[in-house]
C-alpha cells in the first residue's frame, strides 16, 4: 500500500507542475503577442522550470515518455501561436 500512496502523491505533484508549465507557456505566448518581450521571457523561463521539476520528479524509467507527453501537451494547449 505505501507504494500506491507514494505514486499517488507523485502524480498529484506532477499534475501541478504540468498545469503550471502550461499556464506559464500560455502567458509567455500571450505576452509575446502583446509585444512584452521581457515579461514573455520571464514566463517562458517559469514554464521551463516547472517542466524541469516535473521531469526530475518522474521515475527515471518513465522520464523520456513523460517528457514527450508533456511537450505534446504544451504544444497542443500551452500556446495560442505555436511559440
Amino acid at each position: 500500500m505505501p507504494r500506491y500512496r507514494e505514486a499517488q502523491a507523485l502524480l498529484r505533484q506532477l499534475g501541478r507542475w504540468h498545469g503550471e508549465a502550461r499556464l506559464q507557456a500560455l502567458g509567455a505566448a500571450l505576452l509575446r503577442r502583446a509585444g512584452q518581450a521581457d515579461e514573455a521571457a520571464a514566463a517562458a523561463a517559469a514554464a521551463e522550470r516547472a517542466r524541469a521539476q516535473a521531469l526530475d520528479a518522474a521515475p527515471a524509467e518513465l522520464r523520456d515518455a513523460f517528457a514527450r507527453r508533456l511537450q505534446a501537451s504544451l504544444d497542443a494547449g500551452g500556446t495560442l501561436d505555436g511559440n
